[in-house]
């Protein structure tokens, strides 16, 4: 062929070869790629869906484990493929099963999945298996499955999901107490309930206004205000539990710090607190200028926590506490309230107990200058009835009189020696003193007659009634020293 070119029939031989070689290099290729390439995962699937346990939902943060025997084998141990962690009780998913690893390298590969569960709330996080919980994968499962689980046969563990505080509010008056429970509710069918209120720490916001037992929730009122009070209880499982109620406290006429007041009628006055202490034990005692109940509040801090009474009503107290520890500071706070619901209370004092075992020591609490002196006005009054008393045995006029009868009669603006006399005698009874302090007070007696002795007549007039006022048809002093309060003054002057 001329100019060197191809005849038809060697170019088609040509063209075949090149086919040839072209289906020889694809085919070289082809065989150079590793199988696994090539193949398709054997797993592929995302399975969710719903599951329970003892036909409860189980729990959030239960996992969900789902295991293959990769080898193939009846004696190769199971391997974890994937997991699940519940973030909604009873519903499972949304993680594919994506076992790439290198021992998968049988792409035909079929078997069975298991599922098994942990919850820590049941069986202490021990793992649940259910053979019933299976399921056979084959090649072609590359696809979503929607699979119910269910567990049974678990044993709940005793853990409290929440508790609850009743009543969820209150209102006590001062003084008075408020009982508080604690129920737990159990992770259990049934969800059962059980009143937890001894194995709860107590709390009150304010224990000026009131306090609680640390153990026994009952809350006893001390001033007018609102609180909240508050029980913890911490779960092995859950962790720390917590609910609160609200508390209002209102006043009952009482006072504060020795007695306090400003009502018409004042609650009971404190004074002469003592506390005789051993190791263990302490006693306190105290007076009232009335009669009264007892209660001591104490504990190692402010709050109190336990309480000590009597509902007996008396003027000298007495309380025993007892089951103290050795060496050790405590709070007290004393209450006393008397029959009209009005109450006095002592402020916060301390004591500690001694160290030494048969030791006993007595402590007795500073008196305030207003307690102070109004005990040494008490004593005064004291000395001079005895001196009254004892004049009348011997004949001879009251002490601090010049005179030796009331000759006339006595009113508001007069003066005179028969007035101061009239002072003295009425000061000799507390119940128709003059003053409490200052003038016309115990041993400060004037010769005036002025507005404060016309009121010291009044209360002897009507403290000796049918002496005096009968006579006149009167059930109210006057205060005008007439006849029949001359003679009556008069058989007390002798």
């Amino acid at each position: 062929m001329a100019g060197g070119g191809l005849t038809p029939a060697s170019h088609k031989m040509t063209m075949k070869k090149i086919f040839n070689i072209l289906i020889l290099g694809v085919m070289c290729l082809a065989l150079s790629f590793p199988l696994a390439v090539l193949a398709i995962p054997p797993f592929p699937m995302n399975f969710t869906g719903s599951v329970t346990i003892n036909g409860e939902n189980a729990p959030i943060g239960s996992v969900i484990e789902v295991k293959g025997d990769i080898v193939g084998d009846a004696t190769s141990a199971d391997v974890v493929l994937a997991d699940f962690t519940l973030t909604t009780a009873g519903t499972y998913g949304g993680a594919r099963i994506l076992a790439e690893s290198a021992k998968l390298s049988v792409p035909e590969y079929t078997g069975d999945l298991t599922f098994r569960i942990n919850s820590p709330q049941y069986d202490n996080n021990v793992q649940l298996a259910d053979v019933s919980n299976t399921y056979t994968a084959g090649f072609s499962d590359f696809k979503d499955v929607d699979k119910t689980l269910t567990f049974t046969g678990a044993t709940p563990n005793s853990a409290v999901v929440s508790i609850a505080v009743t009543p969820a509010s209150a209102s006590v008056v001062a003084d008075s107490t408020q009982q508080f429970t604690a129920t737990a509710t159990y992770f259990e069918t049934g969800a059962a309930t059980a009143d937890i209120t001894s194995s709860c720490t107590w709390t009150s916001s304010s224990a000026g206004v009131a306090t609680i037992g640390v153990n026994s929730g009952l809350a006893t009122g001390v001033a007018a205000g609102s609180i909240t009070i508050t029980a913890s209880y911490t779960d092995a499982t859950y962790g720390a539990l917590t609910d609160t109620a609200s508390l209002t406290v209102t006043s009952a006429g009482g006072g504060g710090g020795g007695g306090g007041g400003g009502s018409a009628i004042q609650p009971p006055q404190i004074s002469g607190i003592k506390v005789v202490k051993t190791t263990t034990t302490a006693i306190i005692t105290w007076t009232t200028n009335k009669s009264a109940t007892s209660k001591v509040n104490y504990g190692l801090t402010k709050s109190y926590g336990e309480t000590v009474s009597s509902s007996d009503l008396v003027t000298s107290h007495s309380l025993l506490l007892t089951g103290l520890s050795i060496s050790t500071t405590y709070n007290y706070q004393i209450k006393s309230k008397d029959s009209g619901g009005r109450t006095g209370t002592y402020s916060n004092r301390t004591f500690t107990t001694l160290s030494g075992i048969g030791e006993q020591e007595e402590e007795e609490e500073d008196m305030t200058i207003a307690q102070l002196k109004a005990a040494i006005a008490d004593i005064l009054v004291q000395i001079k009835l005895l001196q009254v008393e004892l004049n009348k045995l011997l004949g001879v006029s009251v002490e601090g009189c010049t005179i030796t009868s009331f000759d006339r009669s006595l009113k508001v603006g007069m003066t005179g020696d028969d007035v101061k006399c009239l002072q003295i005698i009425l000061n000799s009874a507390s119940d128709t003193r003059v003053a409490a302090s200052g003038v016309g007070s115990v041993g400060n007696e004037t010769n005036y007659f002025g507005s404060l002795t016309k009121a010291g007549v009044i209360k002897f007039q009507e403290k000796y009634a049918s002496d005096i006022l009968a006579t006149w048809n009167l059930t109210a002093g006057t205060g005008y020293v007439g006849s029949t309060t001359l003679d009556k003054l008069n058989s007390l002057l002798k």
